[in-house]
C-alpha cells in the first residue's frame, strides 16, 4: 500500500474503531498507557486451545494509537496465544508502514504492548503440561 492508502485506513479505523468495546468473556486483559500523554488501551482476549478466539479494546488516545490497535484485534484472531506473547514491532509495521511507526512509535505499539502483556499473563497463569 502507498502512503495515502495507509493514511486512509488508519482514519477509517480511527473513526470507525473494529472490536471496540469490552470483551466480556474475556480471559486475558490487560491495561496499557502511556506516560506524559493521554494513550490508553485496555486490551481483552478470549483464549481457547492455546488459540485466540477473540480481542477486543477500549481506550482513548491519538488517531495513531488507536487505529492500530483496532486493526490488530483483527490480526491476532486464529493465533496461537505463544506467537502473540512473542510478537514483536514488525507486526506493527507491517499494519501501518515502517514511515508512520517510526514517526510515533510508542503510540504506534501501545496496542501490541498491551496484547502482548495479555497474552504472557495468560501463559503464566495457565503454564501448558508439558
Amino acid at each position: 500500500m502507498d502512503r495515502s492508502e495507509i493514511l486512509e485506513m488508519v482514519l477509517d479505523h480511527y473513526h470507525n474503531p473494529h472490536n471496540r468495546g469490552e470483551l466480556t468473556d474475556a480471559n486475558a486483559i490487560w491495561n496499557g498507557g502511556l506516560p506524559g500523554c493521554s494513550d490508553i488501551v485496555t486490551t481483552y482476549l478470549k483464549i481457547e486451545n492455546g488459540r485466540i478466539i477473540g480481542a477486543a479494546f477500549t481506550g482513548e488516545g491519538c488517531t495513531i494509537s488507536q487505529a492500530a490497535t483496532s486493526m490488530l484485534t483483527e490480526e491476532l484472531v486464529g493465533q496461537d496465544v505463544e506467537a502473540v506473547a512473542g510478537l514483536d514491532q514488525s507486526t506493527v509495521v507491517n499494519l501501518l508502514g515502517k514511515e508512520l511507526v517510526q514517526t510515533r512509535p510508542r503510540c504506534a505499539t501501545l496496542g501490541l504492548d498491551t496484547f502482548r502483556a495479555a497474552a504472557q499473563e495468560y501463559m503464566r497463569l495457565h503454564p501448558t503440561k508439558p
